[in-house]
């Protein structure tokens, strides 16, 4: 609960996230107050991904391979649920759809991925007590929807508004 009080975060504790938020997302963060930092439109390019899962083994070996190959492209991984992964290419990236598709080219026959690029909200969501950093996608069950039709090694690019 301090870090709702009002008070101004030390510097050593800010830079973890200096690799994956820009410095105007940080500035409100760095002097916390009861109120989250709003939500701010940013351009993001995206990838959801799944992994082979037919054995916890396989789930565990095809993610560590995929995630390897989205670390070293300088992906943050958003959310993993299981053998679903949410990978967004922050706007201080050059990283564009056409990327994002040699990215899952790279992740292997194992995988199966929609990807795109747009504007999209990004900043705290949650309430106080429970919350987290992350990008609002709008119509998300419809990306997953699409993910599910793919077959294992093909990906597809959607258009999220």
């Amino acid at each position: 609960m301090s870090w709702f009080r009002k008070k101004r975060i030390p510097e050593e504790e800010m830079r973890p996230f200096v690799e994956f938020v820009s410095s105007e997302s940080l500035g409100p963060i760095r002097t916390a107050t009861n109120a989250f930092p709003p939500l701010k439109r940013e351009n993001i390019t995206y990838i959801v991904f799944q992994v082979r899962d037919d054995t916890s083994e396989e789930v565990e070996r095809h993610l560590t391979d995929a995630l390897e190959v989205v670390r070293a492209h300088e992906g943050i991984i958003e959310k993993a649920i299981s053998s679903i992964v949410l990978v967004v290419f922050s706007s201080n990236s050059d990283m564009r759809s056409e990327d994002a598709q040699i990215v899952i080219q790279k992740m292997g026959p194992n995988v199966r991925a929609i990807y795109g690029h747009g504007n999209f909200l990004r900043g705290s969501i949650g309430i106080a007590g429970y919350f987290s950093y992350g990008t609002v996608f709008p119509a998300f069950g419809r990306m997953l929807e699409a993910l599910f039709q793919l077959e294992f090694g093909s990906s597809k690019e959607i258009h999220a508004k």
